[in-house]
């Protein structure tokens, strides 16, 4: 029974463009959605319990750029709760933060030394069932555990963002990583950089 509630999880895969956004803000031209808990929604029990000990938020979004320009997320616009600048993660840091540790499935091997008794009467027959049960498990879950790592990692960096260009009239679906911000609005803004000249003495 330990086993078996121990087992590795595979990943379900959030995939932003079927999610169901509740909630919408309209800034400076920039219609922008989200929505928290979507590793849980998907079924991924594993993942989400990660994220809550690691401090990290996974969310969903959507962005229509209604802007007459193009617009980049962390160049020319930002996520902010309330009054402060989010901080996104990049998709391997996000990967390391939340996924399978795939080393601790190796403890299966402790199953390799599994015997079953059989008793027939007076004679009693032990079977090494371990050296079958023990591998067979620790290369099931190291396996599950490991294309589930990539996998998920294969969607973050798909639905990353952070430096993609969203051309006028776009609409664009992506996953981001926050950490250490409660359940609050976020909002999309316009930032811009200036430039200082340089002076230099002739």
């Amino acid at each position: 029974m330990i086993f078996l509630s121990s087992c590795a999880a595979k990943y379900r895969k959030i995939n932003p463009p079927v999610v169901t956004y509740p909630v919408n803000n309209i800034n400076e031209g920039i219609n922008f959605s989200y929505r928290y808990n979507v590793l849980e929604e998907r079924g991924n029990k594993k993942l989400a319990s990660k994220e809550i000990k690691q401090s990290v938020k996974i969310l969903a979004v959507k962005i229509i750029n209604s802007t007459d320009s193009t617009i980049v997320l962390g160049r020319n616009f930002e996520i902010f709760s309330g009054t402060d600048k989010l901080k996104l993660m990049e998709p391997l840091t996000i990967s390391k933060a939340v996924k399978q540790n795939v080393p601790t499935y190796l403890f299966y091997l402790l199953g390799s030394f599994s015997t079953l008794k059989i008793q027939r009467g007076l004679s009693e027959t032990t079977l090494p069932i371990g050296l079958v049960i023990g591998p067979g498990l620790t290369l099931i879950n190291t396996s599950t555990a490991s294309k589930s790592n990539r996998d998920m990692l294969e969607e973050l960096e798909t639905y990353n963002l952070l430096y993609k260009d969203i051309k006028k009239g776009e609409t664009v679906y992506g996953l981001i990583g926050v950490r250490d911000i409660d359940f609050v609005p976020l909002q999309a803004r316009k930032v811009f950089t200036i430039n200082n000249p340089i002076k230099r003495n002739l």
